[in-house]
């Protein structure tokens, strides 16, 4: 179902510009980007050993005589977890928190006075747009500080100008 409401006759969004038009269907792509990310099948793999394990575990509760021929798996299942485990930590690591160590270098950076700081761009993950959207920010106040710093200069010096005008005149009364 579509919000017919704040779109036009071809479908697209009202009032997007082309640069911002990806916000209008980056949710309708959340459940692909989730089931696409690095992080997914290790945490599913970590779901099914927890829930083999745990009925294992089970299973040796009610019925004792299969703990000898069960123990084997729960070994296989222990070792699989663990690997799985350093798997998600890996992947939480190099898709999440070197992410954002980066972006809060970056806004360091911008926050010290360094506008021209950009976020290196990942070619895919979830910070890719995010990082692409951060330096998008990064270069806009760099051309809105730029042309403040201009301006501010122009200003100055028409008020220099006007200063040395006004000296002119003051010494032109007082002389005459």
């Amino acid at each position: 179902m579509t919000d017919t409401a704040h779109t036009t006759e071809t479908g697209k969004p009202v009032g997007l510009t082309p640069q911002n038009q990806r916000l209008s269907t980056g949710w309708r792509q959340g459940a692909r980007r989730a089931l696409a990310s690095p992080l997914f099948a290790p945490l599913l793999g970590l779901a099914l050993i927890l829930a083999l394990g745990a009925l294992t575990a089970y299973l040796i509760m009610r019925v004792p005589a299969y703990a000898g021929s069960l123990a084997p798996l729960q070994i296989l299942l222990a070792l699989g977890g663990i690997l799985l485990a350093a798997l998600v930590v890996r992947a939480i690591r190099r898709q999440l928190l070197e992410p954002l160590a980066e972006l809060h270098n970056w806004a360091l950076q911008v926050q010290g006075g360094n506008l021209a700081a950009r976020v290196s761009e990942p070619a895919d993950g979830e910070f890719a747009e995010l990082a692409r959207d951060i330096n998008d920010v990064g270069e806009a106040l760099q051309i809105c500080s730029s042309k403040m710093e201009a301006e501010v200069q122009r200003q100055t010096e028409r008020l220099a100008q006007k200063t040395r005008y006004l000296e002119i005149l003051y010494e032109h009364q007082c002389g005459a």
